[in-house]
C-alpha cells in the first residue's frame, strides 16, 4: 500500500528541508509509488527552474507533489506543461514532482484530496511586483467558485484537505498562542474561503503551511506543518520523521 507523508514551506530550499528523510527512505522502503506532499511555498521556481533541488528531488525514491503557497513565482508555475493525474490537472515540474492546482481533487494513495494554494504575503510591501511577489497569490473568484463545484460534485465530502494558510478558525488559534501579533493574515480572503470550506466539507484530516509552526489546530482536526514530516495513518495524531 502506497504512503502519504506531508510537509510544510520548503522555500526552494528542499535539499536541506528533506536530506534527513532521503537519508530514511531506505529503511521506510519508500519507491515512486509512495508521495510527498509540500504543503506550500515550494519555491524551487524562483528566477526560473532550479535544476540542482529539481534534480536532487526527482532522484529521491518517492514521488514529490506541492501546493502553491505565497511566496511563489506564479508566471513560472503557471506556464508548466500540465496533464491530468490523479483525477485532476496537474503541473509538470519534474520526471516525479507534480503541481496540484487550486480547486482540484485528487485520488492519491487511495485517499481522496482536496487541494488549494495561495494566501497573501504579508511583508509584499517589503517586495517587488513581479518580482519578489505576485498576484496569483490570492485565488482568483473563478478558482473560488471551481473549487465549490468540483466539491458539490464530490458529494462535499473528501478525506484529506491540503492548503497553504489555514481557515480563519485556526488562524485565530494560532494567534492567541504567538507573543508577536500576525493579524495581518486574518485579512487574507483564502483565509475566510477556507472557512466556508471548514463549514461546509466534510473531511478526516487537514494539512498546512505557511505559519511556519509545527502544531495541531481544530481539536487535532488540522496539522500545521513547517519544518517536520508526518506520515498519514500511523497513529492518532500521525508519526513525526
Amino acid at each position: 500500500m502506497a504512503h502519504l507523508y506531508f510537509t510544510g514551506d520548503t522555500h526552494g530550499d528542499v535539499i536541506n528541508h528533506l536530506n534527513r528523510f532521503r537519508n530514511r527512505s531506505k529503511h521506510l522502503g519508500l519507491t515512486k509509488e509512495d508521495f510527498l506532499i509540500i504543503c506550500g511555498d515550494f519555491g524551487c521556481f524562483w528566477d526560473g527552474p532550479d535544476k540542482k533541488q529539481l534534480d536532487w528531488l526527482d532522484d529521491c525514491p518517492w514521488t514529490t507533489l506541492f501546493i502553491d503557497g505565497n511566496h511563489e513565482n506564479f508566471v513560472l508555475l503557471e506556464a508548466l506543461e500540465e496533464k491530468e493525474m490523479f483525477g485532476g490537472l496537474v503541473g509538470i515540474a519534474g520526471q516525479s514532482i507534480f503541481h496540484l492546482k487550486r480547486g482540484e481533487i485528487y485520488t492519491i494513495a487511495g485517499k481522496k484530496i482536496f487541494t488549494y494554494g495561495g494566501g497573501v504575503s504579508i511583508d509584499k510591501a517589503l517586495r517587488v511586483e513581479g518580482i519578489s511577489w505576485w498576484p496569483q497569490e490570492i485565488p482568483s473568484k473563478a478558482e473560488e467558485d471551481y473549487a465549490l463545484d468540483n466539491l458539490a460534485k464530490h458529494g462535499n465530502k473528501v478525506d484529506i484537505i491540503v492548503t497553504h494558510t489555514m481557515p480563519a478558525t485556526a488562524v485565530k488559534e494560532f494567534e492567541e498562542g504567538q507573543t508577536h501579533g500576525l493579524s495581518a493574515k486574518l485579512k487574507d480572503p483564502t483565509v475566510e474561503f477556507l472557512q466556508h470550506v471548514l463549514r461546509e466539507i466534510e473531511f478526516t484530516t487537514w494539512f498546512a503551511g505557511h505559519f511556519h509552526v509545527n502544531q495541531y489546530f481544530l481539536d487535532g482536526k488540522l496539522c500545521g506543518l513547517w519544518n517536520t514530516i508526518v506520515e498519514l495513518g500511523v497513529d492518532k495524531y500521525h508519526r513525526t520523521c
